[in-house]
């Protein structure tokens, strides 16, 4: 993609940046993200809901930062156009990916014990801030709702990429979780919404976190989602550590509902190809998909 015009936005609002290299580092339906110099990370908005989004991330960060015992990105620069924020700018968090540490035989021990500090400390931010904030919250009614219209979207876009015996495993499991109502019970909070690996930052000693990244997912909803991504990029037993120093609230549901959100992740990495055409993602997502819910490629041709 040509990103001459992002570039150009950005320098129209930060002049005083010398701009000397900017390489994407990902390009998505939400955002653009350019790596600036090495040193800057810009995001910069390509549906005008994104930029609502970072709106929220401005007031936010600076009450995480002091909520967390871990660095979370400081904003510096804005980009504003007709009362629109184009994109957000901040520096660099160093440190490297939780799953890079642990592959190089990180200390899991230490890192356990400061993501379980981590999420302990942002599922204990009063929600009434968050929502001051202008993060959405659901209780647990609209939590259900929600999960079940994208299980109709599911039905719609995707049942029919794989063969009936993969969809009706598929269909029996999300049925067996939206029909109990003990997974509708929880306590919410402020959560993450995306704690996956690749946005947990890591001292290169591999000893403890020292950043987390990504906020734009944040929202009020269940605390049990935001251990899936560790459930999906490190394992079940790493998780069960973590959520074992865990202080907030774990319910009788909560490892289960964690399993599930792992589970279902490839179902929002297909519904994300459908919309941007990414066929690379798509063909990646069903087979995830299929190893997931049928144990063996169930792709129709």
């Amino acid at each position: 993609m040509d990103i001459a015009p992002y570039i150009a936005c950005i320098r129209r609002h930060v002049p005083r940046l010398s701009i000397r290299t900017a390489v994407p580092i990902l390009s998505g339906a939400d955002s653009l993200v350019l790596d600036v110099n090495g040193e800057c990370i810009f995001r910069l908005a390509r549906r005008p809901e994104v930029e609502a989004r970072y709106e929220k991330e401005l007031v936010l960060l600076p009450i995480l930062a002091k909520a967390l015992p871990v660095a979370v990105p400081q904003v510096e620069y804005v980009g504003i156009e007709e009362g629109r924020i184009r994109f957000i700018g901040y520096r660099k968090l160093s440190g490297v990916p939780l799953d890079h540490v642990l592959a190089r035989g990180g200390n899991e021990e230490g890192l356990e014990r400061a993501l379980a500090n981590t999420l302990s400390a942002l599922h204990r931010v009063p929600v009434e801030r968050a929502v001051a904030c202008g993060i959405i919250g659901y209780d647990a009614d609209e939590w259900k709702l929600w999960y079940r219209r994208f299980y109709i979207l599911i039905q719609e876009d995707a049942l029919w990429l794989v063969e009936p015996v993969l969809a009706r495993s598929i269909t029996r499991e999300w049925e067996e979780f939206l029909s109990d109502a003990t997974n509708f019970r929880f306590r919410t909070a402020l959560i993450h919404a995306d704690f996956a690996a690749e946005h947990i930052l890591c001292a290169p000693s591999g000893d403890r976190v020292v950043g987390i990244i990504d906020w734009s997912d944040a929202t009020i909803g269940d605390p049990a989602l935001d251990f899936a991504g560790l459930f999906h990029d490190i394992g079940e037993c790493f998780t069960d550590r973590v959520l074992a120093r865990y202080t907030g609230e774990v319910d009788e549901s909560f490892r289960r509902r964690i399993r599930f959100y792992a589970r279902i992740i490839p179902f929002h990495d297909l519904r994300f190809a459908l919309v941007t055409g990414d066929e690379d993602l798509r063909r990646n997502a069903l087979a995830e998909i299929s190893r997931e819910f049928g144990g063996a490629q169930s792709e129709k041709a």
